[in-house]
């Protein structure tokens, strides 16, 4: 996983945690947890397979106070920015 490899050299990356990880044939799924150099958490989730990318990614301080969230579930058809808000 050269993403990983990213990961340990990013200089805003403290240490991160796989939650959840597989590769099969034709899906992969990734989960972390990021601890970043201002104590924030950083939650990752991906899915990806032959036709579809899910995401979410949800970033917050270190006393659970959310700061923001970005993902690409169709809840809100209305956005510019379909399905990515």
């Amino acid at each position: 996983m050269n993403f990983l490899n990213w990961l340990d050299q990013h200089p805003l990356v403290i240490r991160y945690d796989i939650l959840d990880y597989y590769d099969l044939d034709d899906a992969t799924l990734l989960k972390l947890r990021l601890i970043l150099t201002d104590g924030s958490l950083l939650f990752t989730k991906e899915y990806i397979d032959e036709t579809t990318r899910k995401y979410a990614f949800h970033w917050q301080q270190p006393d659970a106070e959310w700061l923001v969230r970005w993902d690409n579930v169709p809840h809100f058809p209305k956005l510019v920015s379909f399905p990515h808000h």
